[in-house]
């Protein structure tokens, strides 16, 4: 509560403040916040804000004040047993003329459903994280009412979704992602229905999930305690690769695995297990045979693991050493005149992000 009533007390005093980034849980006190954001922070540009899904109706009353945003992000924190009251603000027609990117994370079904009747006229990248939620919106009505204006969409939803109708409702997309764990119908090859018609203009497409797929990590084991999820993951992994061709998408030039422990796990354990490895090279070379550029997380070619020279073990040790010292910082990090010095430090350098950065770790505006 003290944290929040000074955050609050800062705000007062900024009356011309375009950015505020508060990633720690807002809970129910966090009233004096809300009240200075609906008076006094109305040329808000950026906003990220965590917070209890059953605060959502405060949320809602908070962005009704913010119509000059370009950017929002939003965590919402919660179980699907939480009890969600949006009650009169339920069907508010909220207005956003600037607003360029949304990011929602979380227990987040309510809010896509709200938002669904907001304006958007601006609006060209959504991010949405449901997390391991299975309680999920009518992402397709979303779509109809925001979806013909954008260029970027990434999905991550542990539950199937109509990639094919998602993508026809979203003419102008040119970088996409989606669960690629999803078991989607099949055409007659065998690949995976991603498309009713070629999409003209993605040119990039992020793949979330595939934890299964090369026999590393935690789930190195899989094959043996649990064979049919294992079968059933690899089989819907292999039919939407094979869908990821310049036949459905005449642009496609990237696909990226956005698994940053997918790649620590293959570098660990010096590339995909052997029963795996024939499924790696098909996807290699199926990609290599259209023109496609098949990425880690990273942006370096998939497969393409550390010099000889390089040891895990050292990389390791390089982690530790920088655990080390992010511990040593913890004191001076508790220091509130460094916590101010820091957060406009961190505002100065989002404004300027703004700029060049989009919200998802796949996408970089260079490649276009």
């Amino acid at each position: 509560m003290e944290t929040l009533n000074t955050l609050a007390s800062i705000l007062q005093r900024c009356r011309r403040i375009e950015v505020l980034a508060a990633d720690f849980p807002l809970k129910a006190s966090f009233s004096p916040l809300a009240d200075v954001l609906c008076t006094r922070a109305r040329g808000l540009r950026t906003l990220r804000l965590n917070v209890s899904a059953k605060y959502i109706k405060k949320v809602i009353l908070i962005l009704e004040s913010l119509s000059s945003l370009s950017y929002l992000h939003l965590e919402i924190a919660g179980s699907t047993s939480d009890d969600v009251k949006l009650g009169a603000v339920s069907g508010m027609a909220l207005s956003f003329p600037r607003l360029r990117q949304l990011c929602l994370h979380g227990l987040i079904a309510d809010l896509v459903e709200e938002a669904c009747a907001w304006d958007f006229p601006s609006l060209e990248m959504v991010s949405l994280d449901f997390l391991h939620h299975h309680d999920l919106p009518d992402l397709q009505e979303f779509l109809r009412s925001h979806g013909a204006l954008l260029t970027f969409l990434d999905i991550d939803s542990t539950s199937s979704m109509d990639v094919a109708s998602i993508l026809e409702l979203c003419p102008n997309l040119q970088a996409f992602a989606f669960n690629l764990d999803w078991r989607l119908p099949s055409t007659v090859s065998g690949a995976a229905a991603l498309v009713n018609s070629p999409h003209p203009n993605l040119t990039f497409i992020g793949c979330h999930g595939l934890a299964y797929a090369f026999g590393v990590g935690y789930l190195a084991t899989a094959a043996a305690y649990d064979p049919f999820t294992t079968r059933y993951m690899r089989h819907s992994n292999d039919m939407n690769i094979l869908a990821l061709n310049t036949r459905n998408f005449p642009k496609l030039k990237y696909v990226r695995v956005l698994s940053r422990s997918l790649l620590r796990d293959l570098e660990a354990a010096n590339g995909p297990h052997s029963t795996c490895y024939d499924r790696w090279a098909r996807w290699s070379n199926q990609c290599a045979r259209e023109g496609i550029r098949l990425e880690d997380c990273t942006g370096d070619e998939l497969g393409a693991l550390p010099d000889d020279g390089e040891d895990y073990d050292e990389f390791l040790e390089e982690e530790e050493e920088e655990y080390e010292y992010v511990e040593e910082a913890v004191e001076e990090a508790l220091d509130p005149i460094s916590i101010l010095r820091r957060l406009r430090e961190e505002c100065q350098q989002a404004v300027a992000n703004l700029q060049v950065a989009s919200p998802a770790p796949f996408y970089d505006q260079a490649w276009m």
